[in-house]
């Protein structure tokens, strides 16, 4: 969920029924699914008025979408949305127009831009993850425009924005069982700046954030050996003991367990 400077309420999801009424008043406004499950997007105004649903997924119950976070621009102009999906023929567009994916059937990050007084009309469609299930999990965004995007991954390598080619991973991929990446993105999808972190089992991260000068803050969970800095940008960091982890900008790691 998020929160416009006007007071407009955005929330983001995935659901399971045929329909679902997204009108918490007197009125009935029914998205549809006829997949495994679906994605939504909703917006409200200050008073929690309905003004637009909107329901992303595909018509195979074996093919799955899901929005997991979803962030309001600064100018209020538009909202990302990240989560994944699994179905390479879904149409990402809300409206009139048509816009597919290339997802993958093992599920690919999806990063989506809306915009928010269009009806939620789609801006941009963006996907990341080779041959390994990936998932977006949170964003942020700055002042400047651009969007930082963290979620896990299980590819040896991924499509980071709008480069031509995948970023192969330090170490042969998602070298755990779940490894995670941050990144951040210019507002037309130029990767400005990626960082995966793992080790040889799980890792999560809890949420992400950046400052007025572009500085980006991690919280999440490592294990014994988790290299917070693969490619030695800075100094090696790396988790000592299972637990808790934060890191600014891969400048300074601090352990809590």
């Amino acid at each position: 969920m998020d929160v416009d400077s006007a007071g407009n309420v955005y929330i983001v999801g995935a659901f399971v029924s045929t329909t679902l009424d997204m009108n918490p008043g007197a009125g009935t406004n029914n998205i549809s699914n006829n997949a495994g499950f679906s994605a939504y997007f909703a917006k409200y105004n200050t008073s929690g008025t309905y003004q637009y649903a909107y329901a992303i997924g595909g018509s195979t119950s074996t093919l799955n979408t899901r929005f997991d976070d979803i962030k309001v621009t600064n100018d209020n102009v538009a909202f990302y949305v990240t989560g994944f999906s699994t179905d390479s023929t879904i149409d990402f567009d809300p409206g009139a127009g048509v816009s597919k994916t290339l997802a993958l059937a093992n599920g690919d990050v999806v990063v989506a831009k809306y915009l928010t007084a269009a009806g939620g009309s789609l801006g941009a469609i963006g996907f990341i993850g080779t041959d390994g299930f990936d998932n977006g999990s949170r964003l942020h965004t700055d002042a400047a425009g651009n969007f930082y995007l963290h979620g896990q991954f299980q590819s040896t390598n991924l499509n980071i924005g709008t480069i031509a080619s995948p970023i192969n991973i330090p170490n042969g991929g998602a070298v755990g069982t779940q490894d995670v990446f941050y990144c951040k993105l210019s507002g037309t999808g130029a990767n400005l700046g990626f960082i995966p972190i793992g080790s040889g089992g799980n890792e999560s991260l809890g949420d992400i954030s950046a400052n007025n000068t572009g500085l980006m803050y991690a919280v999440g969970r490592g294990l014994t050996g988790t290299d917070i800095d693969p490619f030695g940008q800075h100094l090696p960091l790396q988790v000592m003991a299972d637990g808790i982890f934060l890191c600014v900008d891969l400048n300074w790691l601090q352990e809590l367990r």
